[in-house]
């Protein structure tokens, strides 16, 4: 019996002595910001207080629901903040809609990767439609143009 109990425990201590030791890390998806310009006037349409928050909505295509969504500041340009998209691997339609007016559609597709013991989102793509739009690929933000 005495030879079995110690045999148990040396088959638990190489079990646990070869797991491989790593720290978790976690990376949260990138939040998507968006940035509205007026065409003819090139003004941030919310920073000239064209447009409240709440004068915008984010509805979810798929089921008519609004999403949340939050104003930030970057500098002295304010910005759509959408920071709920790439936390599961998904693919979203968005409308984005400003004073009852479709202002953009936005289709995403995020992949959630783990490698090792680390997880992160990776966008495999990303698609504006119905304005036309520019990214600023070092701050990550799109500017959509708006009539």
């Amino acid at each position: 019996m005495k030879s079995k109990l110690t045999l148990i425990v040396t088959f638990l201590f190489v079990l646990l002595a070869c797991k491989e030791d790593c720290n978790e890390c976690f990376t949260p998806p990138q939040p998507l910001l968006f940035e509205l310009i007026g065409l003819e006037t090139g003004a941030n349409l919310i920073s000239n207080g064209t447009y409240s928050s709440n004068d915008i909505k984010v509805v979810d295509q798929s089921n008519n629901q609004a999403l949340e969504f939050s104003i930030v500041q970057d500098g002295d340009i304010d910005l759509i903040n959408i920071n709920s998209i790439g936390w599961e691997s998904e693919a979203v339609n968005y409308q984005i809609i400003a004073s009852d007016n479709l202002i953009f559609s936005l289709q995403v597709n995020a992949e959630r990767i783990t490698e090792g013991c680390c997880s992160y989102t990776k966008f495999t793509t990303i698609e504006i439609s119905h304005s036309n739009y520019e990214i600023d690929y070092e701050t990550g933000i799109y500017r959509v143009f708006i009539e």
